[in-house]
């Protein structure tokens, strides 16, 4: 259910502007989560349907935040997408209110603080899009935020509260632009964009779960691969 929240939050300012900034036409940065990215890996048994990963302990994922609720990478994030210095205030308030509706939705759903919760809105943004599918039910959400901890535990065994910290504002930035660039194509009717958009979220989710997009769904269980056949 999150993901509406956000995709209000984008839509009130979408209609604020009279034309669409040059940052909304662009692929999100990816920089901050290509090490991640590198390492996760989504194993099936081929030829069969089957949930995407094993659920293991929700604690790697987890992390302290950073003292007065100081983001670490929002402000370079924005900085990659535009240099106008108005654009960029206007991007920063928009992407405050998106983690503000993000985390108040974690929180209801009890994945506060939490890298999975910030890669399943990832993930669940990317796969809206490519399928066109409403918001996936609370159960589902949260079936989904376990596997990803699944996914995560191996990589972020390691990692500081900061790196993972991180890694959960860049998957928030990421989604709020990915929903902003589905939404200004919409918007404007721009069959190219959404077409472009689209074929993004596919590849994105080709990425996170080694699978192809169509084989991909999200059931009452979670994620789910399907056969080919």
């Amino acid at each position: 259910m999150f993901r509406l929240f956000l995709a209000l939050c984008l839509t009130a300012w979408i209609g604020s502007v009279w034309t669409a900034p040059a940052f909304a036409q662009q692929q999100p940065p990816s920089d901050t989560l290509k090490g991640l990215m590198k390492r996760l890996s989504a194993p099936k048994e081929e030829g069969k349907e089957t949930s995407a990963v094993a659920t293991r302990s929700p604690g790697v994922s987890r992390f302290m935040p950073a003292e007065n609720g100081r983001r670490l990478v929002l402000d370079s994030m924005i900085q990659e997408l535009t240099k106008e210095p108005t654009e960029q205030s206007e991007l920063k308030t928009v992407l405050e209110q998106v983690f503000t509706a993000y985390e108040e939705e974690a929180k209801r759903l009890k994945f506060e603080n939490d890298v999975a919760g910030a890669m399943t809105l990832y993930l669940l943004s990317n796969y809206q899009i490519y399928t066109g599918s409403e918001d996936p039910s609370d159960n589902a959400t949260k079936a989904v935020v376990q596997q990803i901890r699944g996914i995560l535990a191996e990589p972020l065994k390691d990692s500081t509260s900061a790196e993972k910290q991180k890694m959960y504002e860049a998957f928030i930035v990421t989604s709020g632009i990915t929903i902003l660039r589905h939404q200004v194509a919409q918007s404007e009717n721009n069959a190219g964009d959404l077409r472009a958009v689209k074929e993004s979220a596919g590849a994105t989710l080709k990425e996170l779960l080694k699978a192809e997009p169509d084989t991909i769904q999200i059931t009452e269980q979670g994620i789910v691969i399907k056969s080919k056949d």
